[in-house]
């Protein structure tokens, strides 16, 4: 699942960045250096180019809107245009040939994570990305501040600093992601575990005969190992150990009870007819009609499949409800929402100084989420 979806979150996240360093930077008049580097109104425009994933590698409606004004609103500070490509990440487009987006002559920055096929390591090995050690913390002694040696060990390869990590905690936490229609219909207020998922796939079971009850892309380690109080060592591996064991005793997944009982719980609700597994081409267009009544996913999943029906003009919504709100969740990688420059680009000065002007606020965010006269929703 997470090698397939993206989440189009991360540019909004990316632009209040930008545009956070924007506002800081417009509080000097004049010429501001910053190194070796000047950073001027006097100069050319600069255009910073970045390339993210999106479904169908289509745009986030009034995207263009929002980035003119911003570019208006700066012009007289910064001169700096910003320009954002999206690639499909639904045919893997983005993700396969992420060597390619790297190497590309109009590529300044690019979002990777680590679920993609090609490592860090071997963008380094091919010399299409940039060595971060001496310009990050240079240029953007602020924003470097703010990230732990583990963090930035997280995006390092052999000592290099390969990228620039998204400074938002996040985790792959377990939610169902259900349709508010039918939530609505059937006046169910809640659902905080997969007891209550089970009841209300068997309520859409029983009723509705044009939509497949749920969905998921998981296997029951990722589904179900902290649900039951477990972390996740190396899911390829399966090893697990609890939460609250001082000891950390690592055992495969498949030799505990809740293993069991999870193969029984998914092997129950496939004789029921409550779900089917996700493959990936062949669930795409479903996902994109609604049949869909619920579907299990990671946080923030909900807005790639939001997007998805917003594009096809259905007006239908997810909603995620936690799983196992009261249980701890691994955090993912800082490597999980990264920024990586191409190696030849002339800007990273001017990008990284931007960055290091970070300056939240909240008008901007509103601003950037919902876009100009509220044209982007997610």
């Amino acid at each position: 699942m997470r090698k397939k979806f993206f989440l189009i979150a991360s540019v909004f996240l990316f632009i209040a960045l930008i545009v956070g360093g924007v506002i800081y930077f417009s509080k000097y008049k004049g010429v501001m250096n910053i190194g070796d580097d000047i950073i001027s109104p006097s100069l050319d425009e600069k255009t910073l180019t970045f390339y993210f994933p999106s479904n169908g590698g289509l745009e986030p409606p009034g995207m263009n809107a929002v980035l003119e004004e911003i570019q208006k609103r700066t012009k007289s500070e910064l001169n700096v245009k910003l320009v954002f490509k999206f690639l499909d990440s639904y045919t893997s487009e983005y993700a396969y040939g992420i060597k390619d987006i790297a190497a590309a002559d109009d590529c300044d920055a690019f979002f990777y994570t680590n679920q993609f096929n090609i490592s860090l390591a071997d963008l380094e090995r091919e010399g299409v990305i940039m060595d971060l050690s001496e310009v990050f913390p240079r240029y953007a002694p602020k924003y470097f501040s703010k990230f732990s040696k583990e963090e930035l060990k997280a995006v390092s390869i052999n000592d290099k600093l390969l990228a620039v990590p998204n400074r938002l905690p996040t985790a792959q936490r377990k939610h169902a992601l259900v349709r508010e229609d039918l939530m609505k219909k059937y006046n169910i207020s809640d659902i905080k575990s997969y007891s209550d998922y089970e009841s209300y796939l068997k309520t859409v079971k029983s009723i509705e005969t044009d939509v497949i009850p749920g969905m998921f892309f998981d296997t029951s380690i990722g589904l179900f190992a902290e649900a039951n109080g477990y972390a996740i060592l190396n899911k390829n591996l399966g090893l697990v150990y609890k939460w609250n064991d001082p000891n950390m005793k690592i055992m495969p997944w498949e030799q505990t009870l809740e293993f069991k009982n999870s193969i029984n719980t998914i092997i129950n609700w496939f004789g029921k007819g409550y779900v089917q597994p996700g493959d990936f081409v062949d669930i795409s267009a479903p996902i994109g009609e609604g049949r869909f009544s619920s579907i299990i996913g990671a946080t923030g999943s909900d807005i790639t499949y939001n997007r998805l029906l917003q594009s096809k003009g259905i007006n239908l919504r997810y909603k995620p409800y936690s799983l196992y709100k009261d249980k701890p969740s691994e955090r993912s990688s800082p490597l999980t929402n990264a920024l990586v420059l191409n190696s030849r680009t002339k800007n990273a000065g001017v990008f990284l100084s931007l960055l290091n002007g970070w300056n939240p606020v909240k008008k901007t965010m509103i601003y950037l989420c919902m876009g100009l006269k509220v044209k982007i929703m997610y």
